[in-house]
């Protein structure tokens, strides 16, 4: 029987090498396990801020559609598990740890051995081919080019929620070297959704996504978002033609994450799936995303 603590283990011994960028060593384990990540509909999601709440609300709503979705965040809140869900629920330490034994022969049959987080992306695309996923929304742990989870060939759709300065170190000093770490998750013909960005971003994921010939697609605040309220109970709110849509999620910043949310459910509506605007809507409402800018108690 696979063992949950043994998995634990694996990763701390995995975790000692280190952080390091590049494809290479998630290619080799990807394809070592053969490439689970070319085998379900991915949307892929990058950006500074927001990708948690975006994969959160985007999950919520595909569940609600009756799509069988998975969800990859990081890092985790309480155990490793946490980074990894299946409509919405996540998953069991059992789950986990019947998973990593596929992923643990492999990773060690190779000569340059896989970071810590290359495996835990394995285990991800693994999970969610043998867990028969219609879909799963993956978020990049950095940047976007050389992050593990830019494995997938042909994304169902492409999302950047926003940029600014982050991971400096790595991505460089400014908007427009980050911007095209970034863009790096565009593929060819592939659909792309931008969220609310800096100018200079926006120039240079719209010239990624015309060399690449993908559709692109561009979240507007300004002219199709309409605020009803927004207190401690949550936002109501229009966009476009989606009209009162209520989220739970707490902050005035959510309404850009909810208006590239709704700018990803017209992109994934023109790429064939099927999602009424009540199933965005109850979708919308039932998002959970703990451990944030979240109300507790009220009594104290």
């Amino acid at each position: 029987m696979a063992d949950y603590n043994e998995s634990l283990k694996y990763l701390e011994y995995a975790s000692a090498r280190g952080s390091k960028l590049g494809l290479e060593r998630i290619t080799e384990l990807l394809e070592r396990l053969g490439n689970p990540q070319n085998k379900v509909k991915i949307i892929q999601v990058a950006g500074t801020n927001g990708k948690g709440s975006f994969t959160a609300m985007t999950t919520s709503i595909l569940t609600s559609a009756g799509y069988k979705t998975g969800g990859f965040t990081s890092p985790a809140i309480t155990d490793i598990t946490d980074c990894y869900r299946i409509n919405c629920e996540e998953i069991s330490h059992q789950l986990f740890a019947e998973i990593m034994t596929e992923v643990i022969p492999e990773a060690e049959r190779m000569t340059d051995k896989p970071t810590e987080f290359e495996v835990l992306t394995a285990v991800a695309y693994q999970l969610f081919y043998r867990t028969n996923c219609d879909v799963a929304v993956v978020e990049c742990g950095m940047g976007g080019d050389t992050d593990s989870t830019n494995a997938v060939a042909n994304p169902l759709l492409s999302v950047i929620t926003n940029i600014s300065r982050d991971h400096v170190e790595f991505l460089g000093e400014t908007i427009t070297e980050i911007a095209e770490h970034k863009a790096g998750i565009i593929k060819t013909g592939r659909p792309v959704v931008l969220g609310n960005c800096p100018i200079e971003a926006y120039d240079v994921i719209f010239r990624k996504a015309n060399e690449k010939h993908s559709e692109f697609y561009m979240t507007d605040i300004m002219l199709k978002f309409y605020i009803k309220s927004l207190d401690l109970r949550g936002t109501e709110f229009s966009y476009g033609d989606f009209k009162d849509i209520k989220i739970h999620l707490l902050g005035s910043y959510q309404k850009y994450n909810a208006a590239t949310v709704l700018t990803a459910v017209e992109a994934l509506r023109d790429a064939g799936l099927n999602i009424s605007d009540t199933e965005v809507r109850d979708g919308m409402s039932r998002t959970k995303w703990h451990g944030r800018f979240e109300l507790l108690s009220t009594d104290p």
